[in-house]
């Protein structure tokens, strides 16, 4: 997410910037969503002419927000390195969506930790199985979690992952690799999680 109104640089020309490579190769084509107090006609079309995927008007809906990121386009996600540590857990921008409340912040990353660990868990049993209904469920599940907590690496592949499992006689053998990065995937996030609950 990128405010539109920043001091020293816009949002607008940091999407550029970002568009342009100038963050980096692997940052060129990652959804970039703006956030703006207001959003006139002529507003929106200059958002979208720099590049950004979408907008949200604040205060931001939690229902909009959650529409907004089920339609922007995911990508390919490269592998994580320690210089993509905010794609892993987008944790200012969470921490602001949660009204600066540093302990629900906390609660709320536990929780992902214990309950979503089970539902990682139910995923790989699901896929072992070849239980495929409970299977789309759980990554559905755990894709609704990994957005509302920032988690934006997670969330692109567990979409990514849903998207491969809705097709038709779709084979998980093939899917394995996918899968397989996702779940490190899951537990780089656990792990950033971890170290910020322990910042507090």
């Amino acid at each position: 997410m990128m405010d539109v109104h920043m001091p020293e640089m816009d949002g607008m020309t940091a999407t550029r910037k970002i568009r342009n490579g100038e963050a980096g190769k692997n940052n060129q084509k990652i959804p970039i969503i703006a956030l703006t107090a207001y959003a006139m006609s002529e507003d929106k079309k200059q958002i979208m002419d720099s590049g950004m995927s979408n907008f949200l008007t604040k205060p931001v809906n939690f229902d909009r927000l959650k529409g907004v990121l089920e339609k922007t386009e995911s990508v390919q996600i490269e592998e994580d390195r320690d210089g993509n540590r905010h794609l892993i857990l987008d944790y200012a921008t969470s921490l602001e969506y949660f009204n600066n409340d540093k302990k629900l912040l906390k609660d709320l990353y536990l929780k992902f930790i214990d309950g979503e660990g089970e539902r990682m868990a139910k995923i790989n049993y699901n896929w072992s199985t070849n239980k495929l209904e409970e299977l789309m469920f759980s990554v559905h599940k755990l894709k609704g979690a990994a957005s509302m907590l920032g988690a934006n690496n997670l969330y692109l592949r567990l979409s990514s992952l849903e998207k491969k499992l809705s097709e038709s006689n779709v084979d998980l053998q093939l899917l394995s690799e996918e899968r397989d990065k996702m779940e490190q995937c899951f537990n780089r996030t656990v792990e950033e999680m971890n170290k910020v609950i322990e910042s507090f």
